[in-house]
């Protein structure tokens, strides 16, 4: 690289400067361009081939069964009822997506 440099004279002005190297940057420039628009199709029909081979062979219609009503909780040691409620939210709230029914609380 050194050598390229030094046996190149400076250039005189803005002119030459443009003249000299605009066309190094504009081919730089292309080479970059072309090989991202590589990259973008290589990833394009890579995601294409992944979606395709990870969708189901035929379609599940299945609907999920309706969750059945949990019968009331009977404590025996005479919660505050308050604190059923609380633990059943905070049991809700963590298994949200998951059916669930409070069976007993004990201490």
């Amino acid at each position: 690289m050194h050598f390229l440099t030094a046996s190149m004279p400076p250039p005189s002005g803005l002119e030459d400067l443009f003249e000299r190297f605009l066309p190094y940057q504009a081919l730089g420039l292309a080479v970059v361009l072309f090989a991202l628009t590589i990259l973008f199709w290589i990833c394009a029909i890579t995601g294409r081939f992944f979606a395709v081979r990870s969708r189901p062979a035929q379609p599940v219609e299945s609907k999920p069964a309706a969750p059945q009503p949990a019968p009331p909780i009977q404590t025996s040691t005479g919660e505050d009822p308050r604190v059923i409620a609380a633990i059943a939210a905070a049991v809700s709230v963590a298994l949200e997506s998951h059916n669930h029914s409070i069976v007993d609380i004990a201490p």
